[in-house]
Formats: C-alpha cells, structure tokens, sequence
C-alpha cells in the first residue's frame, strides 16, 4: 500500500497576521514495505505532517495519495483507509496501556468491531511482520554521514 504525498502545503491561521507555513510543496513516496522515520528540529512541521497521513487534517494545497486512493478526495471513505494506517507517535510510552503487547495489539481491532478470531488473525500478523528482518535503503543508511 504506497503513500504518496505531492505537492503537499499546510498553513495554519490562513488571513490572518498569525499566519504559519507548517509545511510547503512536499512531495515524497513511500513504497510497500518500507519503514519510515520522520526527524527535524522541533516547529519543523513533523507532526503535521503525520496528521496529513492519517486525514487528520486537510491540506491547504496538494495530495495525499493512500494505495492510489486520493485520502481528501470528495468520496473518499476516510475512516477505512485510517484502519489501513499505522502510526507510532513520538511517545510510545502513552500509547501503549495494555498489560500485555497481544492485548495492545488487539486494542484497535476491537474498538472497530472485529470478532475475535479476526483480532486474534491480527495480532499472528502482528507477530510475524516483527521478526522480519529490516529492509536496507536503496541509497544505505539515510542522514548518517
């Protein structure tokens, strides 16, 4: 499931003298199968990016782009493209609450209705996609010199 972003601007208090370019003509691709990490100084426009990923907000300008399916398209279901979207926030200390990872795993599931033989299907998944062993970048280790 590719995610593309294309021509991506975010401006916060449009018209008005607060006005702040969060984020301006990104544009990016990431394939089936890549794990992604997001860094730069804080006010960088890291989180608000993420927030684009998952429809959380709508971009001033550009796309977003989720396995083809434009995620701010006009009859788009938003809802079940986000069930498709994994995010891990800059602190997992507060989202993980669960007594056990399998009970996390399947916190999600649940709250979406899923029987138990789905949940359970989910967090085998689960299981097996952590002990894949990472994917090398095509141009090496990125940002390290």
């Amino acid at each position: 499931m590719p995610i593309e972003v294309s021509h991506l601007t975010h401006t916060y208090s449009e018209g008005s003298a607060l006005r702040t370019v969060a984020l301006d003509d990104v544009s990016f691709r990431i394939e089936d199968g890549e794990f992604v990490g997001i860094i730069g100084h804080t006010g960088s426009g890291k989180s608000t990016l993420v927030q684009h990923l998952n429809g959380l907000l709508k971009p001033s300008s550009g796309q977003v782009f989720i396995d083809g399916e434009d995620l701010n398209g006009e009859h788009v279901n938003r809802r079940a493209l986000r069930q498709r979207i994994g995010l891990v926030f800059q602190y997992p200390e507060y989202q993980l609450f669960e007594e056990t990872v399998a009970k996390d795993i399947a916190f999600g599931p649940k709250n979406q209705g899923l029987t138990a033989d789905e949940i359970r299907e989910r967090q085998d998944d689960d299981k097996a996609q952590r002990f894949q062993p990472a994917q090398q970048h095509p141009e090496g280790n990125v940002g390290q010199p």
